[in-house]
């Protein structure tokens, strides 16, 4: 009788990419190519140009305008080679953890109020240098081409899972640059709205109205599975402090399928903010740190399958010994 013996999946977690900024990073720099440790920031903001940023070890810092409603993001490519989810249990995970060094979501502003962040399949191209989302004139190239995923957390207690499709704006109000725009989905003039986004998913993040604390510490958590075919799994999360896990503040989850099925393969990021709602003030994030991990699975090696077959034939003589 013939015994058919199939191979274990493994699922290994590895590091695809891990930023602390004191490791050759830049913002608004010459659009380079990442390493392991390092990548070229972009930042974008509406309703000015980008202004006071800076990137230091452990702090990655950018504003926005002082006025009652703004967004500012900053985008990167994280990886020459995209990490590519094609078995069903495959996933990337995203963690970012944040300083709200002034005034970003806090109780009291209004509940459109956000914090947002993605992941996206870049198709090889690096985002442009960072610039002014509502005036420009970058229609094409750089982010325009990107399609992926927004995890959005608001003032309001809404956490929403949104699709980011490849812009196409062509309008005639100057700012064609909203197709730069990775995270704000129609959210005013510079925002990206051609298409807009479909919502895949919304969690009401219960107990979340309280919103952030100036000057404190947020670890926010962006993990897309493939969880059948042509199916992905998005959640988000967020924590108070510098890590990933325990119990969160707010977890928000969706499912994309079908027309919502943009890519199961991602290379770049984009972290953001959405300030909005009196009295009129700047509001600025230090970043503290990025770490993109991916957990894919394997086939071992046969050497590595013949060691494992080895070791439990040998276990079965050892126990057949003892009897």
């Amino acid at each position: 009788m013939a015994l058919a013996l199939a191979a274990p999946m493994m699922a290994l977690g590895d590091t695809v990419f891990s930023d602390t900024f004191g490791s050759g990073s830049t913002i608004n720099g010459t659009p380079t190519a990442p390493t392991a440790n390092s990548a070229a920031y972009q930042n974008w903001s509406q309703g000015a140009n980008p202004a006071n940023y800076t990137i230091a070890s452990g702090a990655l810092h950018f504003e926005a305008r002082n006025t009652t409603s703004v967004f500012s993001e900053v985008q990167a490519q994280f990886a020459g080679t995209p990490v590519t989810l094609a078995t069903v249990g495959d996933s990337i995970d995203l963690a970012l953890v944040f300083t709200d060094t002034l005034g970003v979501m806090l109780s009291g502003q209004n509940g459109s109020a956000q914090v947002t962040l993605g992941l996206y399949n870049s198709g090889g191209v690096l985002p442009m240098q960072g610039s002014r989302l509502d005036t420009g004139t970058a229609q094409t190239g750089g982010a325009a081409g990107y399609a992926g995923y927004i995890g959005r957390l608001m003032l309001n207690g809404n956490g929403s899972i949104l699709t980011r499709s490849a812009q196409t704006y062509t309008g005639t109000l100057g700012d064609l640059s909203r197709n730069q725009d990775l995270l704000f989905n129609n959210a005013g003039s510079g925002a990206f709205n051609s298409p807009t986004s479909t919502q895949v998913g919304t969690t009401a993040a219960t107990g979340f109205t309280a919103g952030l604390t100036q000057g404190s510490q947020y670890a926010i958590d962006l993990q897309i599975l493939l969880s059948g075919a042509n199916t992905l799994t998005i959640t988000e999360s967020l924590y108070s402090g510098n890590t990933i896990g325990g119990t969160p503040l707010a977890t928000w989850n969706g499912t994309a399928s079908g027309a919502t099925y943009l890519t199961s393969a991602f290379d770049s990021l984009a972290f953001g903010w959405r300030r909005t709602g009196s009295p009129s003030t700047a509001s600025s994030v230090d970043v503290n740190s990025i770490l993109v991990t991916d957990y894919i699975q394997t086939i071992p090696e046969p050497g590595t399958l013949g060691l494992l077959i080895g070791g439990l034939g040998l276990l079965a003589l050892v126990r057949r010994f003892r009897r």
